[in-house]
């Protein structure tokens, strides 16, 4: 069985920070109320230990495009359109989540568990890894939209998991991407190494990120 879990990053000593869990055959994602990163933690490794699959999405930039001509260096990766990755919120919520995404994959892999772990869908699917890493991007203006009584921060993690599931059950593609003449830098590849995970893509370039269509 697939769990999925979204995180949507923040100061979690100014609770700014919440996550979400859903089984794929739950109606709706299940909320919490902790802005606890160690629940977070303590569940995600009780799913592993079940033998559960675990798709492990975070709501920031998981990679970033490195164009060939300086100029274009700190343009928006395709899809972003007006909010890309190095404006406005991009910068804190990549810091935040390299931290958070740091903190969170070195207790798994410090489990003893040994989970593999991929940014690849298909190799996912395939049964070749445990853990399944990807990005989610959630506007402000989603969250207003939505009209479930929650905080925004547990509403957002719990858009991301809509988007989520919603393009791995269809088997639809990810909408952001590096574009031509550009190359990647894989952030949540370099966090999952330093953890000490075992990450099994050969030629890691960018993870799949779930945004609304998708």
């Amino acid at each position: 069985m697939i769990v999925a879990y979204a995180v949507d990053v923040g100061s979690i000593k100014n609770e700014n920070f919440a996550w979400a869990r859903q089984e794929e055959n739950q109606p709706k994602p299940k909320s919490t109320d902790s802005t606890d990163i160690e629940e977070l933690a303590k569940s995600v490794i009780e799913d592993i230990k079940a033998k559960y699959q675990v798709a492990l999405g975070f709501e920031c930039p998981l990679f970033i495009p490195v164009a060939k001509k300086p100029a274009e260096l700190l343009k928006s990766r395709h899809g972003e359109g007006s909010r890309p990755w190095s404006a406005g919120a991009g910068p804190y919520s990549m810091a935040a989540g390299l931290a958070e995404s740091a903190w969170l994959l070195k207790r798994i892999a410090e489990s003893g568990l040994n989970p593999r772990a991929t940014h690849s869908r298909d190799s996912f699917s395939k049964g070749d890894a445990e853990i399944f890493l990807w990005e989610a991007f959630v506007t402000k203006k989603e969250i207003l939209q939505d009209d479930r009584k929650l905080d925004e921060h547990f509403k957002a993690a719990c858009i991301a998991l809509d988007y989520f599931w919603r393009s791995y059950r269809n088997k639809r593609p990810s909408r952001i991407e590096l574009g031509s003449g550009k190359e990647s830098l894989s952030l949540i590849s370099s966090v999952a190494e330093w953890a000490g995970l075992s990450l099994i893509d050969e030629n890691p370039i960018h993870c799949e990120v779930f945004v609304p269509g998708s």
